[in-house]
């Protein structure tokens, strides 16, 4: 069975940039979520705050794990683009001479 995929560049170009800007809040969310588990932890004492800033430090390590992927898919869609522009760029460079 032969199949193709036809990608709308300019829609991929268009969505790889909103996941950059969507990864740049949810980065800045996280490290206010961050700043403000670290005020409160600092205030405590004891094995209440032990248990806090564990519980917050694991949360915290997956918040930055989720953003490590969605940072890894916006990659692989960049380079799909480069790629792209640049045989494109070859085909152009080809058929013009």
């Amino acid at each position: 069975m032969n199949m193709r995929l036809i990608v709308d560049i300019a829609l991929a170009a268009s969505a790889q940039a909103e996941m950059v800007k969507a990864i740049q809040v949810y980065q800045e969310s996280t490290e206010a979520v961050k700043a403000a588990s670290d005020e409160i932890a600092s205030q405590w004492e004891g094995d209440a705050k032990e248990a806090f800033v564990q519980n917050e430090t694991n949360a915290y390590n997956f918040y930055v794990g989720i953003r490590e992927v969605a940072t890894g898919a916006v990659e692989a869609v960049k380079k799909m683009l480069d790629q792209y522009q640049d045989t494109e760029a070859q085909i152009k460079s080809i058929v013009s001479k």
